[in-house]
């Protein structure tokens, strides 16, 4: 049986986890140079759309505290010498780009 209705909220959570395991399974963030293709790519997109909205300031504080609570989480780049010696060893992408990027999971009912 197929969702047909899948709400932003649920598509937002399913990106989450995906994003989570991700982690898990590679103890790094989903990184912008992988294919154009791959599962991998989608994720940090998705990463990136989620740091657009922060600057953008629509993201929700709630939003916000569980993306930080992801192990090599970061909103921007750093370079501080500080910043740099105490980055987590599981950052993988710092900065992902683009403002403007498609969902993980995207909205099935459109």
């Amino acid at each position: 049986m197929t969702e047909t209705n899948v709400s932003p909220a649920s598509n937002w959570e399913r990106s989450l986890g995906a994003v989570k395991g991700f982690v898990n399974a590679n103890s790094r963030m989903p990184r912008k140079t992988a294919s154009s293709e791959s599962a991998e790519r989608r994720l940090s997109e998705w990463s990136a759309k989620q740091r657009a909205a922060k600057r953008r300031n629509t993201l929700s504080a709630e939003r916000t505290a569980i993306l930080e609570s992801i192990p090599g989480w970061l909103w921007g780049v750093n370079t501080s010498a500080d910043a740099v010696e105490n980055a987590p060893s599981t950052s993988g992408n710092l900065v992902q780009g683009a403002d403007e990027v498609v969902d993980f999971f995207p909205d099935e009912s459109a």
